[in-house]
């Protein structure tokens, strides 16, 4: 009985030991922990993409709007020291090009922070790659665009070229350049669509637009004919037959806000076409690189300083000054600058002063003996 009782003492000393044994061999060793992370979820949630997310690479601005770009920048130097010498002292102005699938800031010197790092153009300029679509504007035909406080060129590649038209595209891009100087110039009135409204109310009065049609068609006579008494006298004309329109719409505040609304706007208006015709008549030569010849040096004979838009208003009729709507007060107030060109070498900072306006500088250059040679009688 006594021995019997030893021998399960001895067996449940045994069994502690082995107990003991391997509890402490249970012991968990730092050095030998697993870091692997064990997936507990059965896979990604239906619907989402296993694979990851690709990298944003911009496209680099189209070669042929660089080049474009690029001409109309020698066309604004080439036109502009002949014909408006103050433009081409201001640097290129910015461009917003709106493209597919991407748009772009050229020159911007303060784009938006929603872009990518300025880039090189090659052959001289520099862009910025916008992150998110830019919106189309406030008007259908936006020319300008003020974009962080910066006025800059307007532009689609998209809609606004096609193969072969680099002469085309260089001349429109270096009239909206213009049009951009003359915001630093003074406070220019456009005639968009917007001010349609205003077009309208002169036209509810028939004697007025008869005389504005009068103006028109007698300053479109005075740049055409090579006799300096006839053009003397079709510009006095001119300047009557607005003289006549003031008078009708000294009678209806309506009417005189609208026809100071069209002075303005032919002043505005008018510049940017002057030179869009003048730019026009150039850019096939800048493009093919032919420009060995000489443009008139300011104050210049009128026949030659002339030329382009003689040849400009010869190849049209009457009827395309006439009608008093936003396309022809483009007209009017260009046949102005015309005239005024070749009077005297720096009539265009008068051209901007709001004191004056379009008749009383044509009157001045009627009234001055340096210009017989050119208004006679």
């Amino acid at each position: 009985m006594l021995i019997a009782h030893r021998c399960s003492l001895v067996l449940g000393a045994t069994l502690a030991l082995g107990f003991a044994s391997t509890s402490h061999a249970a012991t968990p060793d730092s050095s030998k922990v697993n870091t692997s992370i064990t997936q507990v979820h059965s896979g990604a949630p239906g619907g989402a993409s296993m694979t990851p997310p690709k990298e944003f690479h911009p496209i680099p601005l189209p070669d042929s709007v660089g080049v474009d770009i690029q001409t109309s920048w020698r066309l604004r130097s080439r036109v502009g020291k002949a014909f408006w010498p103050a433009w081409v002292t201001h640097s290129p102005a910015p461009l917003v090009v709106r493209g597919s699938p991407y748009d772009y800031f050229v020159l911007h010197p303060d784009p938006p922070s929603t872009t990518t790092a300025p880039r090189e153009i090659p052959g001289g300029g520099y862009y910025y790659v916008s992150l998110q679509r830019l919106g189309g504007g406030t008007e259908p035909d936006m020319r300008i665009e003020e974009c962080n406080r910066w006025w800059c060129v307007s532009y689609s590649a998209e809609g606004q070229r096609t193969p072969g038209s680099r002469p085309g595209t260089s001349a429109l891009i270096a009239t909206r350049d213009f049009m951009v100087y003359e915001t630093m110039a003074w406070k220019p009135q456009w005639g968009g669509f917007p001010q349609m409204q205003r077009i309208l109310t002169l036209r509810t009065s028939p004697d007025l637009v008869a005389w504005l049609d009068t103006e028109a068609v007698a300053l479109r006579g005075a740049i055409l004919t090579d006799d300096p008494k006839v053009r003397s006298a079709l510009a006095h004309k001119a300047i009557r037959a607005r003289g006549m329109a003031e008078d009708i719409s000294a009678k209806d505040l309506k009417l005189k806000d609208a026809l100071d609304w069209y002075e303005a706007a032919c002043r505005s208006e008018g510049a940017a076409r002057y030179m869009s015709v003048l730019l026009e008549n150039e850019s096939r030569s800048v493009v093919a690189g032919d420009t060995s010849y000489a443009l008139p040096e300011p104050g210049a004979d009128f026949a030659f300083r002339a030329r382009a838009w003689r040849q400009h208003l010869a190849a049209g009729k009457e009827r395309d000054v006439k009608g008093v709507t936003l396309v022809t007060l483009r007209e009017v107030g260009a046949m102005y600058c015309v005239l005024l060109d070749a009077s005297q070498p720096d009539w265009q900072a008068a051209f901007f002063d709001p004191a004056s306006n379009t008749t009383d500088l044509l009157q001045k250059v009627l009234a001055g003996k340096r210009n017989s040679k050119m208004f006679a009688g």
